[in-house]
């Protein structure tokens, strides 16, 4: 099974528990669509390998290695773009959702 079928039956599960959510506690729409696009993303950007694989990587190496994958961070988020704390990026950045 792939990364991304794995993803996509984890959105399924938990769209699945969120529709019953909000049938059961009327969770209004805004609410419901803001989890809706939370549960999205995480299961899209579940990188369970990636983590474990960062892990185990030595932590000057991990850090390179994660200013490379979240470079575009840096670009488009004003915040980053002043911060020369590469350990600050490469452990903040993981962590992101969109809003």
């Amino acid at each position: 099974m792939t990364t991304m079928d794995s993803g996509n039956l984890l959105f399924k599960q938990k769209d699945a528990t969120l529709k019953k959510l909000k049938e059961e506690y009327n969770i209004d729409e805004d609410l419901y669509n803001e989890l809706r696009v939370f549960c999205k993303f995480d299961s899209e950007n579940r990188n369970n390998e990636l983590s474990e694989f960062m892990s185990e990587l030595p932590e000057n190496l991990a850090v390179r290695v994660s200013r490379r994958l979240y470079r575009d961070y840096r670009k488009k988020i004003n915040f980053f773009r002043d911060v020369n704390n590469h350990y600050f990026i490469a452990w903040i950045c993981p962590k992101l959702v969109p809003r």
